[in-house]
């Protein structure tokens, strides 16, 4: 699975920085054509190797190729830069953000990205005519000096314009949208508005993003304290956090219905999470793999974790391959997981002193991660965080605690209010206590640097040089 999802991986990453020739993909099958034959005269294993290569290396290619096409033709159904007046369909639920609200309009097979003001509220399956400046997004230079694509990544989602606070609009009506869409969205906005009148601003703010995948609670104030830190993947839903969940409707649901019914409820439950939390790279990744725990235990075997990632991977590219180049978050995620499930049980030697096993996994887990994702951090967002490790090794068993009771505390709230005030207390106790540590940790001396621009060539030289030297440490650790 290694082989076939990494051929996969290298084929788009050549298709998205060059445009290779039609003909490439058969020249690529021919050979993998051939060292099959050659195969089956010779037996050797080698040839499978290359005829999976082959084989994957063309599906990757021919994948982002075709993606490239729909964008051209999407592109080309609107002008460049024109006065939009027509009706679209609202296709996802509205990302309301600290100063304005965004969704997703759909104009026949186009998608465009509309900004309003924070004040306004949308439903998803709202169909509404709007009136306002059509655009290409164009990419910007961030705070640390890195010039960020922002049209590829919203290509992830396939949208391709946007308007940025239209001059007029109204709501006209609705469209026929998915029932299992349609409920899962008013349950999540349900569930949100439960939280912003239970919590505080800065609590609320971090319980959205922990228990529902949003971001727009979130001040700036307190973004950039996780972002010094190292912390960020606390501010929205990553796999951590879908694990957790999934592990908790298994630990409800097999004593309940035995353990083939529990699982199938179990895997029902985390794909209805995924969908209601909007299906990010991060969420979908968890989800797949999750699903592969449940289909692994239910056959009585124990799951390959690592094969289990690289299926997940491939999956989620050869449906979406604009995510492997452009969507920062599929990128980080896949780098943590790998780090945790391939280089953690080499740095957990280094913490042998460390005998509570709790805290030990803690530690070489935060360490595993933190090496891993360090040079990719340092070439696409230019900040290292000093303090990432320890800021991480104290938060991490404060998230399942904040998402424990701020379930309880919402759900509580949604029936018996005064019943749920000692759990919000606590819930905003254990929020605020990983703010505090965010914040403390930004501003201690030295918490974090900015380091220049440097290229994806010195980048891999640094994960040649971190492989280097955490296998030496082992082995002298080991010895």
């Amino acid at each position: 699975m290694p082989i076939c999802a990494g051929s996969i991986f290298v084929g788009v990453f050549v298709e998205s920085h060059v445009t290779l020739p039609q003909y490439s993909v058969f020249i690529l099958l021919g050979i993998s054509f051939t060292c099959a034959l050659m195969f089956i005269k010779s037996e050797k294993k080698y040839l499978v190797v290359c005829v999976l290569t082959c084989l994957f290396l063309s599906l990757g290619i021919f994948r982002f190729h075709q993606e490239k096409e729909f964008r051209k033709n999407t592109i080309g159904l609107l002008g460049q830069s024109e006065l939009f007046e027509q009706e679209v369909q609202i296709v996802s639920p509205p990302d309301y953000r600290e100063k304005s609200t965004k969704i997703v309009g759909k104009y026949g097979d186009v998608k465009i990205l509309i900004t309003f003001p924070v004040t306004n509220e949308f439903h998803y399956g709202q169909i509404i005519k709007i009136k306002g400046q059509l655009s290409k997004p164009e990419p910007f230079e961030t705070n640390s000096g890195r010039i960020f694509d922002y049209s590829g990544y919203l290509a992830k989602d396939r949208i391709f314009y946007e308007i940025r606070y239209p001059t007029s609009y109204e709501v006209v009506g609705t469209w026929d949208t998915p029932y299992i869409y349609e409920k899962l969205f008013l349950l999540k906005e349900f569930l949100r508005k439960n939280i912003t009148q239970s919590h505080r601003s800065d609590e609320r703010g971090l319980l959205l993003g922990i228990l529902l995948g949003e971001r727009g609670g979130i001040t700036q104030e307190n973004q950039d304290a996780f972002v010094a830190t190292g912390t960020i993947h606390i501010v929205a839903l990553s796999g951590y956090n879908v694990t957790i969940i999934s592990e908790a409707i298994a630990y409800i649901l097999i004593p309940l219905l035995g353990v083939t019914f529990g699982i199938i409820g179990g895997a029902i439950g985390v794909v209805l999470f995924a969908i209601m939390t909007g299906l990010g790279a991060t969420i979908v990744r968890a989800t797949i793999m999750g699903l592969l725990a449940y289909l692994s235990r239910m056959l009585g075997k124990e799951i390959d974790i690592g094969r289990a990632l690289f299926f997940a991977g491939a999956c989620m590219v050869i449906q979406n391959p604009w995510i492997l180049v452009y969507d920062v978050s599929f990128q980080l995620s896949f780098l943590a997981t790998t780090g945790l499930v391939y280089v953690t049980p080499r740095v957990s030697v280094w913490f042998k002193w460390i005998t509570h096993k709790g805290v030990n996994e803690v530690v070489s887990a935060t360490v595993a991660t933190n090496l891993t994702v360090l040079p990719f951090v340092a070439y696409t967002m230019g900040i290292v965080s000093i303090v990432s490790i320890p800021a991480n090794i104290l938060i991490a068993p404060l998230v399942p605690l904040a998402m424990l009771f701020g379930s309880l505390s919402v759900g509580l709230y949604m029936v018996f209010p005064v019943l749920a005030l000692p759990f919000i207390s606590v819930s905003q106790y254990i929020l605020s206590l990983i703010l505090s540590i965010a914040k403390k940790g930004s501003i201690a001396p030295l918490s974090h640097m900015i380091v220049p621009s440097f290229s994806i060539g010195l980048m891999l030289v640094c994960y040649l040089v971190l492989i280097g030297g955490v296998y030496y440490l082992t082995k002298n650790h080991n010895r």
